[in-house]
């Protein structure tokens, strides 16, 4: 797969941003992982369907006593899983073409095949769920009340995004809101811009 669609998302994020936001931190998936991934679910599915055919001709040419519902049971399970694969490897598919980028106003995520972005305003993030996979964290960020939920897959520079992130958290704002409350300091300001460049990737 290529880097076509994955630059076209960086690029409907840069043209995106307003003259009133400030980029604070850019990224997208590690293409190895995620193609590691890819790979690993390819050939499970393949060595599965191998499987399940040499099994559907031991059937059909030495015909096994009392192996017929098991015969069907394997078509079901079959069916079922070619079903899921389509979905899944798309899913696992578009993971290469994503970009992401949090500034001064929202979190954007991109699709860079479908053109499609999400914004999310003012993040007011109340479960966020980390999920490592080798060098990289995928996370999941939700508000509880709206049922809103964004996910970042496979970020390496994951450290700098949870920081940035945690400012943005249900508990931190209340933190903030008691901290105004019972004295006079000035509340936390904006993220500093780290970059507005995306990294090329490998």
């Amino acid at each position: 797969m290529c880097k076509k669609a994955m630059y076209a998302a960086i690029e409907k994020i840069e043209s995106s941003v307003n003259d009133d936001e400030t980029v604070v931190w850019t990224g997208f998936p590690d293409r190895n992982i995620v193609s590691q991934k890819v790979h690993t679910f390819y050939w499970k599915n393949v060595a599965f369907f191998l499987t399940a055919g040499a099994l559907a001709l031991t059937n059909a040419f030495m015909k096994p006593p009392q192996m017929k519902a098991v015969f069907i049971l394997l078509g079901a399970v079959a069916i079922v899983r070619l079903i899921g694969a389509v979905f899944a490897w798309n899913s696992r598919k578009d993971k290469f073409n994503m970009a992401y980028a949090l500034t001064t106003k929202r979190l954007i995520s991109v699709n860079g095949s479908t053109d499609e972005m999400a914004s999310w305003y003012n993040p007011s993030i109340k479960s966020m769920q980390l999920k490592r996979s080798k060098h990289t964290v995928s996370f999941t960020l939700r508000d509880l009340e709206t049922r809103f939920t964004m996910q970042l897959h496979y970020i390496e520079n994951f450290k700098s995004l949870k920081s940035l992130l945690s400012q943005f958290s249900a508990e931190n704002a209340n933190m903030k809101q008691d901290n105004q409350t019972s004295s006079s300091i000035e509340p936390i300001s904006t993220p500093t811009p780290q970059s507005t460049e995306f990294k090329k990737a490998a």
